[in-house]
């Protein structure tokens, strides 16, 4: 059901004018738009009495508003077209934009996804490759939430607030937490981004809060899972026969993630000039690729093992994430591991190893996790009792107490 409400805007500058403009806001289904100005003057004290302006010509204009908003509204039903109620409102001050400032009613019929794709062109050979392609990534991502949620044809000029939490709650319902935030933070910077090209004269989500992700509990084999995992047969698992010696790759890759604390996209750079012996003893340096921070670590006995198996570092098995996350899912299966497995599970299983099992100095663990500072540590280990039952003896307590 259409809502038409009406409203007053008094000046700031002058709060007790006995004038004030008459603003009007369009709701369709729990959606509302950007309100905008009737061009009818108030009087103050009339209004809040009466709901009146205190001229009948004037009111007769308001109602005049609310009814062809309402035969808009009925036109767009009757077609059977999609559309929203902020195209609706587009479409209703059109006509009046292009009567008295055609030059600036041409500039605002621009529409929000026309903008981003605006915006997404500005960035190339400004930012990194691999950035530019997240940022292309992403304008796909939000055409595809607009498209669905029936606002493709956003005008710039009409994404608020509201909109910002609608665009907010889809995202969050349909993507990881820390991608759906950053896709908000670029949706946000589009509209900034047409303030600066003078598409627009201001942004009204500029004091939108886009909000910080929540540190989620690290989700890690322990000990005796990871021992499940790595000596499980596949050959002998009834379903998985076929498929033995993929998952006996991918398990690989999971050892080489887990030795090294890798992020899946630092394990497809790994290379054999990243490890080098010092005194005797092999070790990885390289730069993350995520934070550009110097990570080292040891090579394991373990780890030796599965570069001599394939021959040396560089020719160790290569697959695409999605698929690596597919097959893993299969491993926990079959190993009777009830956990969500990602490509970040051998990362979080090293820290929560060197955490509370094998524990080391923070900023021991923050080199060979090729962190900053110490303060990121809380995203990928949880120090529980383990740690301590290893540098405290516990007092046996008193069979009379």
């Amino acid at each position: 059901m259409l809502k038409v409400l009406f409203s007053l805007r008094y000046n700031k500058k002058n709060s007790d004018h006995p004038l004030a403009t008459v603003y009007c806001q369009v709701t369709l289904a729990g959606q509302k738009a950007t309100p905008f100005s009737t061009g009818v003057q108030a009087k103050v004290a009339n209004w809040q009495k009466y709901k009146s302006t205190g001229d009948p010509l004037m009111d007769t204009k308001l109602m005049l508003i609310q009814n062809r908003l309402n035969d808009l509204h009925l036109r767009y039903e009757l077609e059977g077209k999609p559309y929203s109620v902020h195209y609706l409102r587009g479409e209703f001050i059109k006509p009046a934009q292009i009567a008295q400032e055609p030059e600036k009613a041409l500039v605002k019929t621009v529409t929000y996804l026309e903008m981003y794709t605006r915006f997404v062109a500005s960035k190339k050979g400004e930012i990194e490759a691999s950035s530019y392609n997240v940022l292309k990534r992403y304008e796909k991502n939000i055409s595809k939430a607009f498209i669905s949620l029936g606002h493709e044809n956003l005008l710039i000029a009409d994404m608020d607030a509201d909109m910002m939490d609608t665009v907010k709650k889809h995202f969050l319902a349909n993507y990881a937490e820390s991608t759906a935030l950053k896709m908000l933070v670029y949706a946000k910077a589009v509209v900034d981004f047409a303030v600066l090209k003078k598409v627009i004269q201001y942004s009204s989500i500029k004091p939108y809060k886009i909000g910080k992700p929540e540190d989620k509990e690290p989700v890690y084999l322990t000990v005796e899972e990871e021992a499940r995992l790595l000596a499980i047969d596949f050959a002998q698992v009834p379903g998985l026969a076929q498929i033995s010696d993929r998952l006996d790759r991918v398990r690989d890759i999971y050892i080489v993630t887990r030795e090294l604390a890798f992020h899946y996209g630092d394990y497809l750079r790994l290379s054999s000039g990243m490890i080098q012996q010092v005194e005797g003893v092999w070790i990885y340096h390289s730069q993350r690729k995520k934070t550009k921070a110097d990570i080292y670590n040891l090579v394991s006995v373990r780890l030796m093992g599965v570069f001599e198996k394939y021959g040396g570092v560089d020719n160790l098995p290569k697959m695409a994430l999605q698929r690596y996350n597919d097959y893993l899912k299969l491993l926990f299966a079959a190993a009777g591991i009830n956990k969500n497995a990602t490509s970040k599970m051998g990362r979080t299983t090293f820290s929560d190893y060197h955490s509370n099992e094998a524990p080391i100095n923070d900023p021991a663990l923050c080199a060979m996790l090729g962190l900053k500072s110490s303060k990121y540590l809380r995203k990928y280990r949880k120090v529980d009792h383990r740690a301590l039952l290893r540098h405290f003896k516990p007092v046996p307590k008193d069979k009379n107490d």
